[in-house]
């Protein structure tokens, strides 16, 4: 939803030098400029828009940065009046499989044509203001882990395996043990001690089953 504002608050007049672009007829700034972020949870921001022009001014919006595939806008047009302070709504979301760290995203507004339309093509008087904002994608670890096949039968050996899914945003490491059967019935090996996975992807290791006793028929 796209919130007006017909006048500009005292907060807005005193807002700090260089957080609003001067010398623009339509000022924008990404509300808050910074956030955190949690996997697979959206969060709202707000572009603020101002219009300190003598005459109305059309704009067009679109995301740019770092995260642009997961940055959406309410809306990508507005027509704001001289002296009108216009709120449009941006989502930020972000899968499990973003690596965590920090990534600056952008709103383009471009005046009078659209933001993709190469600088050389827009119509005179026309320009892109930019507003920013940092957002910290915190670390989540997260896994899944099987064994496949998880049953084998033979005279002489099993051959098995376990998969490692990384559905965090982090590196993970796994330490891979064996438990032995009490009664020695059967010898456990992996073909590895520990596993490392990168996030979004998965890992694998070969264990082998043999049994203590060779029965044949």
């Amino acid at each position: 939803m796209v919130r007006r504002l017909s006048v500009a608050t005292v907060s807005e007049s005193r807002t700090r030098a260089g957080h609003y672009r001067q010398g623009m007829p339509v000022t924008a700034k990404l509300v808050p400029d910074r956030i955190e972020l949690l996997p697979n949870t959206p969060m709202t921001l707000t572009l603020r828009l101002y219009n300190g022009d003598d005459v109305s001014r059309d704009v067009t919006m679109s995301a740019s940065g770092d995260l642009t595939d997961h940055v959406r806008l309410d809306t990508s047009a507005a027509t704001i009046d001289t002296n009108q302070i216009v709120d449009i709504p941006v989502t930020v979301f972000t899968p499990s499989i973003v690596h965590a760290g920090t990534y600056a995203i952008s709103a383009d507004v471009a005046v009078g044509a659209d933001a993709d339309t190469p600088a050389g093509d827009r119509p005179a008087g026309s320009d892109v203001v930019v507003a920013s904002a940092t957002v910290e994608v915190s670390a989540h670890s997260d896994y899944s882990i099987a064994l496949q096949p998880t049953r084998s039968r033979g005279a002489r050996r099993g051959r098995h395996t376990i998969r490692v899914a990384n559905t965090g945003n982090v590196a993970l490491t796994i330490d891979l043990t064996a438990d032995q059967t009490d009664d020695d019935v059967v010898s456990t090996t992996i073909d590895t001690s520990s596993l490392a996975v990168a996030p979004g992807l998965a890992g694998q290791a070969a264990v082998l089953v043999t049994p203590a006793t060779t029965y044949w028929s």
